[in-house]
């Protein structure tokens, strides 16, 4: 699944800031909510937000274009924190953003880390979606008044974000402990839809253990620890099992499913709250016993930037609560055919799996 973009791309995020004092703890959060207007241009890379006054008069549409369509994400929200002094702010395409209270100070505090756990400043935006709030690339602070760095002064009026998208897949994403990857056709009768999709091949009466890695495209230690556990992550068992083509959905017929109430997946680790997201997730799938038939599976991991707040405090807004999926809403519960594009379920077997199953329209 491709989230944003091959590798890391700049995105400017030209933030007229609402100042906050430089004096300690009392007056360090701003009251006041510094409402702008956003820009979008290039494609949606860049955004420029303008502090009160608006915009000028040259600014680009709102709308929301094919182009910015295409590119997935239409949500965001950047985070701040410093010592325990916290700024929030998310929005949408065609929004106004108001972002307060980020701590600076004359000589300057470092926000150059996206680690939860660091003690010095940090930064992080996060890009996704807005209909289900999948979690689809990270920024990490790398300019400040378009110089290189992150070193963010009472006198800094705008700052740059990298933001590298986090990609899914099963062709290279997905391993299992025994057994094999293989590929099946799932085809109609009619021979209206043929299509062939990679499918893991598992032994019978044995506990196999499985990974699936979600991918940030840069260096993950930079990134992935931005991301905090809200909830234990779940598996989704999908008991329609299929795929969309031209604007249809078509199922594996029940002759060819496991029972799904004998099935038991479960996710081993990302379970534990307020810990950093681990990106290999890992599963346990139970013995099986019914050769040939398939079965596939999906599954999310709520999260968070940074740190958490349930409710809005001193004019901080709420933590939007973001997931970890292999692919969007709906189709993170299709089968992922394995080209990388838009993720899915992973399609698996007990022993034995015919070389072609039937679908039918849903």
């Amino acid at each position: 699944m491709k989230h944003l973009s091959d590798g890391v791309c700049s995105v400017l995020l030209i933030c007229f800031i609402t100042c906050c004092a430089v004096q300690p703890p009392d007056s360090v959060i701003d009251s006041g909510l510094g409402f702008t207007d956003v820009v979008y241009s290039n494609g949606g890379r860049t955004l420029t937000i303008y502090l009160e006054g608006g915009a000028p008069e040259t600014k680009e549409s709102r709308a929301l274009s094919s182009g910015m369509a295409q590119m997935s994400h239409d949500f965001y929200e950047v985070v701040f924190e410093y010592e325990g002094y916290a700024a929030r702010a998310s929005w949408e395409l065609g929004q106004a953003v108001g972002i307060s209270g980020v701590y600076r100070t004359d000589a300057g505090v470092d926000y150059s880390t996206v680690n939860a756990g660091a003690p010095a400043g940090k930064a992080v935006l996060f890009a996704g979606t807005k209909a289900d709030k999948t979690l689809l690339g990270i920024g990490r602070l790398v300019a400040a008044d378009g110089e290189s760095g992150a070193l963010i002064t009472t006198s800094t009026r705008s700052i740059t974000f990298e933001v590298a998208a986090l990609s899914a897949g099963v062709d290279s994403g997905f391993t299992i402990s025994h057994g094999n990857a293989d590929f099946v056709l799932l085809e109609d009768t009619d021979n209206t839809v043929s299509k062939e999709f990679p499918v893991f091949v598992l032994p019978l009466d044995q506990e196999i253990t499985a990974v699936y890695t979600i991918d940030v495209n840069a260096d993950i230690s930079d990134y992935i620890n931005a991301v905090k556990i809200r909830e234990p992550g779940k598996v989704i068992l999908n008991e329609e099992t299929g795929f969309r083509h031209n604007g249809k959905r078509w199922l594996v017929e029940d002759e060819f499913l496991y029972d799904y109430a004998s099935l038991s997946v479960s996710m081993i680790n990302n379970d534990t709250d307020n810990e950093v997201f681990n990106n290999e997730i890992e599963f346990t799938i139970d013995e099986l016993d019914d050769q040939g038939k398939v079965f596939s599976f999906s599954f999310e991991v709520p999260v968070y930037a940074i740190n958490y707040s349930e409710n809005s405090n001193n004019g901080i807004p709420k933590s939007i609560d973001w997931f970890i999926r292999p692919g969007f809403v709906p189709f993170c519960y299709d089968l992922d055919d394995g080209n990388k594009e838009y993720g899915g379920s992973v399609l698996l077997s007990a022993a034995g799996i015919s070389n072609s199953i039937t679908v039918s329209l849903e």
